[in-house]
């Protein structure tokens, strides 16, 4: 299915459905960083589709690009979508506090030392 998929995007490198259909594909069998790749290419061809910019960003938090998943999420707090902002809100607040903590452990850390 990916060949198809690839075959069908590079004939039609235009179609964001094709696009998302390879990214969810690449994603059913595991190939996470090629997935996120895909994401990243339709969230870039099409920046009101909030929808496809949280697949993205979740898939850069769970890839370990951290700061570009914080960032991208901190600006889908505004989404027009409410779902949507709601969603990448509880992750930001997430992500944040995380963040914090750590901040917070290595001060102590230092402070300690």
């Amino acid at each position: 299915a990916v060949a198809l998929f690839e075959e069908a995007v590079a004939a039609e490198p235009g179609n964001l459905s094709l696009r998302k259909d390879l990214a969810y594909t690449l994603l059913a069998i595991g190939q996470t960083d090629k997935a996120r790749d895909a994401f990243g290419v339709v969230m870039q061809r099409d920046a009101k589709d909030t929808y496809t910019a949280l697949e993205y960003a979740f898939l850069c938090h769970e890839t370990g690009r951290q700061e570009e998943a914080w960032m991208l999420f901190r600006t889908l707090r505004n989404a027009a979508n409410a779902e949507h902002r709601a969603t990448a809100t509880r992750t930001f607040d997430a992500m944040d506090a995380e963040l914090s903590a750590r901040i917070a452990r290595l001060q102590s850390a230092i402070g300690q030392d």
